[in-house]
């Protein structure tokens, strides 16, 4: 009887705890969207000050697509859905590594499918314009691969290429379509062995949200690149990567993607890593 009571205290316990930290997530959320909306009016302040009176600089262009959707990437999807689909993650897995790889391998899933789509779609509207084309994908080139899409929208004449983006910014519907693709992919089938079909189901909308902003990078002119080939082992670079937990001098494993302008273009936000503690050399 007492070991009961005992238990049940106990369980008494962790449900408090669990409430409470519910709360400190929610507070950790406001305060971090106050942080943003404070950091947004100084900018905007500064930024007047500025441009106020500075005829050498009042006629640069300051709209940066590309950049606006990396900040949106970080801000949104990382700071935001990323954050809601852990907590979904940590009620169900221990082990921290297995819930940060499961939301990195959704991401990148996301955006391979919308690569893969997008450059298909691209080359049949090219073959289709120039059926006599002898120009063929070289065989070192995949349909996963930014390059080969960033070629085809190059190739296309350019009022083509316009509504060719133009129309795919508006596919809805398809990027639902996309979505349940994902949902069936190799990371989501992992997630159903590990902790059932259902927790696929309250990940949608992190999935989604992955879908959508892929399928707005990917149709930015030339297209952005997600990087998820950093390694274990590589050296910390930091104008690449920041650290997660803790700093250290090499990389355990990728969080979450380094988001480039275009291949070979500069860096728009930095990948999240893990460090190895120690050298990381062992």
């Amino acid at each position: 009887m007492a070991l009961n009571d005992e238990k049940k205290s106990l369980r008494q316990k962790l449900n408090d705890t669990e409430k409470e930290l519910v709360v400190c997530r929610q507070k950790f959320g406001e305060l971090n969207g106050q942080y943003d909306d404070l950091f947004q009016r100084y900018s905007q302040l500064v930024s007047s000050q500025i441009m106020n009176n500075n005829a050498s600089i009042q006629d640069i262009d300051y709209h940066d697509p590309p950049r606006q959707v990396a900040e949106t990437f970080h801000a949104e999807l990382y700071k935001k859905q990323w954050g809601d689909a852990f907590d979904v993650l940590d009620k169900i897995l221990t082990d921290e590594r297995v819930k940060l790889e499961i939301l990195r391998d959704f991401c990148r899933d996301s955006y391979l499918i919308c690569v893969f789509v997008l450059c298909g779609q691209a080359e049949n509207l090219r073959r289709a314009l120039d059926p006599f084309s002898t120009k063929e994908t070289s065989p070192a080139e995949s349909n996963n691969s930014v390059s080969v899409l960033s070629n085809v929208l190059y190739i296309l004449p350019g009022p083509v290429r316009e509504e060719f983006i133009r129309t795919r910014r508006q596919f809805k519907n398809f990027k639902r379509i996309l979505d349940n693709q994902c949902c069936k992919g190799n990371t989501a089938e992992r997630v159903k062995k590990i902790c059932g079909e259902e927790v696929v189901y309250r990940l949608r909308q992190y999935i989604y949200s992955s879908i959508e902003i892929s399928w707005d990078m990917l149709l930015q002119t030339p297209p952005m690149v997600l990087d998820f080939s950093i390694e274990k082992g590589r050296a910390i670079d930091p104008e690449v990567m920041e650290h997660y937990s803790y700093p250290g001098p090499r990389v355990e494993f990728l969080v979450w993607p380094t988001v480039y302008r275009q291949c070979g273009g500069p860096v728009l936000s930095k990948a999240i890593v893990q460090t190895c503690r120690g050298d990381g050399k062992e």
